[in-house]
């Protein structure tokens, strides 16, 4: 499937959000292109769930405008809401709920309910239709939300911390189910998630909050490439390495310096190191890990 990177399933302009005197969103401006599954990451607080709590309508922006498929989320529509599943990372279904009784909420809560795919997700993820979730595994309980989250054929899926507590094998068959499952629908899913190693097998795009303000966002391999981190060996000092074009966070180990490059470019980096007198370096991409640590990180030098 070919994805349009001009339609935009949500759109935030200029999204501020204040407790009080708390700016917990800053002037946030963010693109979800349609059918992408999108990382959404940030430190704890940094403002991902107040963002999440918006898109979901429980919430509104302070200032700024947001909305879902060209339509503003403040019209709050019910075939608007109805358009966006959500599955938190522990699912706030009440514990005596059966499956069963569960659909019995989505049949009355949503026009496009579709019990086969209920029933089938269900099947697929082996939960007992007649279990009440308060005896259900961590797994079964958030494996049973997002069954419900895709039945009622959702467009944009908002995923908040949804494997923490969740074993190894449990996440990986939610993970490929959650990827399989959207591609085959054209979905769009927001996930927030501290799991870098899951977003970054999942995720083809990526935003990233930092202390309410939005610091990246963008397709997850162009960013990426954008930066390198440069290293090389030394035995007397070169002067300032800091004042590199793009260098940040520079590290010494010993005699070896090591220092990530925004916007890397070879002819000015390669400059810079000959009148320095330093002819032999590495150059290597960045992980996701590497990336996000830098730009939540203020240090430089």
């Amino acid at each position: 499937m070919t994805m349009d990177r001009t339609a935009f399933a949500v759109r935030l302009d200029s999204v501020t959000k204040e407790f009080g005197r708390c700016q917990v969103l800053k002037n946030i401006s963010w693109t979800v292109p349609k059918g992408q599954i999108v990382g959404l990451l940030g430190l704890n607080g940094a403002g991902k769930t107040t963002l999440m709590r918006i898109l979901l309508g429980l919430a509104s922006p302070s200032a700024g405008h947001v909305a879902i498929d060209g339509a503003p989320l403040s019209a709050g529509t019910p075939a608007l809401r109805e358009r966006v599943g959500y599955v938190p990372e522990r699912p706030v279904i009440p514990g005596a709920f059966t499956p069963n009784r569960l659909e019995s909420v989505g049949r009355h809560a949503f026009s496009a309910w579709d019990a086969d795919q209920y029933h089938a997700a269900l099947e697929r993820f082996h939960i007992p239709r007649s279990k009440p979730l308060y005896v259900m595994s961590q797994g079964q309980r958030t494996m049973t939300a997002l069954a419900f989250a895709l039945a009622h054929h959702a467009d944009l899926l908002l995923l908040d911390e949804p494997t923490n507590g969740l074993d190894p094998l449990i996440r990986r068959e939610f993970l490929t189910n959650l990827i399989e499952e959207s591609y085959d629908a054209g979905r769009t899913v927001i996930v927030a998630s501290h799991r870098l190693d899951e977003i970054e097998h999942i995720a083809q795009d990526i935003a990233v909050l930092h202390r309410g303000a939005l610091v990246a966002a963008g397709p997850l391999e162009e960013l990426l490439m954008q930066d390198r981190i440069l290293t090389w060996r030394q035995d007397a000092a070169c002067g300032d390495v800091a004042d590199l074009p793009g260098a940040h966070r520079v590290r010494w180990v010993d005699k070896q310096a090591a220092v990530y490059v925004r916007g890397f470019a070879e002819g000015p980096i390669r400059e810079a190191m000959e009148r320095r007198g330093i002819s032999h370096w590495t150059v290597r991409g960045v992980s996701l890990e590497e990336f996000f640590e830098e730009r939540v990180t203020t240090d430089v030098g």
